[in-house]
């Protein structure tokens, strides 16, 4: 793969650390008096703000991979019960993982825009992604004579990244996913503004490993496929999983490299 596999992913994560030093925010504790006592497991109206604070500090982060976009709901889910802990640590505080009325105080001053933590995110996204994406390369390796290695440095043939809408090539439309070229290109780019998941997609989810495997194979010279249980059909549902490559996709592939 790419040794600028994540070159681009890190122009969006640096975002996360321009700092405004003389910013203050708070919640206001009136909201919050609404919030307490709510147990992990429940959805409450106003929670996605009591997350939004959290992840705003450097404390909560809703999904394996985390973008500026990412959607906060109102589930008291196990993740922001984590992040409660350690805000309340951090501001010696009982650790309780709930709403409790020292944490609703503490939160409802006012206070720096600066993050308590800036952690390195796009060192944990490269570990957990990398292997998503060289397991799409694989899927097509394991029916081809291709192989394909990581470039650890010089000049890849593949590169890989997420972009905004207008990144310098056609932009993404609102229903993209991603775009890929045709030989002897090798940009795959993935549209940024997706919820995108690595593991097991929620119902508003795009699989990473699914739509890599896709693209992919546009990178490596395939068409769109009629066969709607083709990896090379062109419509992909949110919240599913579509890596296996169809007779057809391989079919595909034989035709066009005569192997």
């Amino acid at each position: 793969m790419a040794s600028n596999l994540f070159h681009q992913l890190l122009r969006v994560f640096f975002l996360f650390l321009v700092l405004q030093p003389f910013a203050v925010k708070s919640l206001q504790l009136e909201f919050l008096g609404n919030l307490e006592g709510v147990q992990k497991g429940e959805i409450v109206n106003g929670i996605n703000q009591v997350k939004q604070y959290l992840k705003m500090y450097g404390y909560y982060y809703p999904h394996e991979y985390d973008t500026k976009r990412a959607v906060l709901d109102d589930h008291f889910d196990e993740k922001l019960e984590n992040a409660l802990k350690a805000y309340q640590q951090y501001y010696s505080l009982n650790v309780t993982g709930t709403i409790d009325s020292d944490t609703m105080k503490s939160m409802a001053t006012p206070r720096c825009g600066v993050p308590d933590i800036i952690p390195n995110p796009t060192s944990k996204t490269t570990q957990e992604m990398s292997p998503v994406i060289a397991d799409a390369f694989q899927k097509w390796a394991a029916v081809s004579p291709f192989k394909f290695t990581q470039a650890q440095g010089g000049k890849a043939n593949i590169n890989l990244g997420f972009f905004l809408k207008n990144h310098g090539d056609a932009p993404f439309r609102d229903i993209t996913l991603a775009h890929a070229f045709s030989p002897q290109d090798g940009r795959l780019h993935f549209n940024e503004k997706w919820n995108w998941a690595l593991n097991k997609p929620a119902p508003d989810q795009i699989h990473l490993k699914s739509v890599a495997v896709h693209e992919l194979g546009h990178i490596i010279g395939l068409g769109h496929s009629q066969v709607k249980d083709a990896v090379m059909f062109s419509a992909y549902f949110p919240g599913t999983i579509k890596t296996g490559l169809d007779k057809d996709d391989i079919d595909g592939l034989k035709d066009l490299y005569g192997y």
